[in-house]
């Protein structure tokens, strides 16, 4: 019997029964510790899905003058965009526009290329609350390339703050 891909419940009831019932009771122990271990899982995917835990990992800031309080606001919309599934984040923060490279921790300024000023490459937005909010971040997963930089940061948040609830655009 081989145990890969066995669950520890499995495991333990395959001891149980190799052990010539010598772990009677065992079982039910082993059922309900597996109970309480998926839900305790499903509360902390929950948790991290509305930003309310912490990763403990620090972000790398890279060309941007950054606050400490400024850096811990983005440490947290960064974990909840990577708990959102996200990889690069579009993060407005403080009249700033910054990127944060959720694989390498690394915030830097966006960079808005082309005659057009587009930041491309980023799958989240995320609007950073102001030190007074205290919210992790509103992070809007799934809005791709071509979002506006540059000059009109004040005109993409507004337009992103209209579309609070509502449906993202792919």
């Amino acid at each position: 019997m081989s145990g890969v891909g066995a669950s520890a419940a499995d495991l333990l009831r395959r001891l149980s029964s190799a052990a010539g019932g010598g772990l009677q009771g065992l079982g039910g122990a082993v059922s309900s510790a597996g109970a309480s271990a998926g839900t305790e899982f499903a509360a902390l995917l929950e948790k991290a899905g509305a930003g309310e835990l912490s990763s403990g990992l620090s972000l790398k800031v890279e060309g941007a003058s950054l606050s400490d309080d400024q850096v811990s606001r983005l440490t947290r919309v960064a974990d909840a965009a990577e708990a959102a599934g996200a990889t690069k984040v579009l993060a407005l923060i403080d009249g700033q526009s910054l990127t944060i490279d959720l694989t390498h921790r690394v915030v830097s300024p966006a960079k808005p290329g082309g005659a057009h000023g587009l930041v491309t490459g980023v799958d989240a937005v995320a609007i950073v609350p102001s030190q007074n909010d205290g919210e992790a971040g509103t992070v809007r997963p799934g809005l791709g390339p071509g979002l506006s930089g540059g000059s009109d940061n004040a005109r993409l948040q507004a337009l992103l703050a209209s579309r609070e609830g509502g449906a993202s655009a792919a």
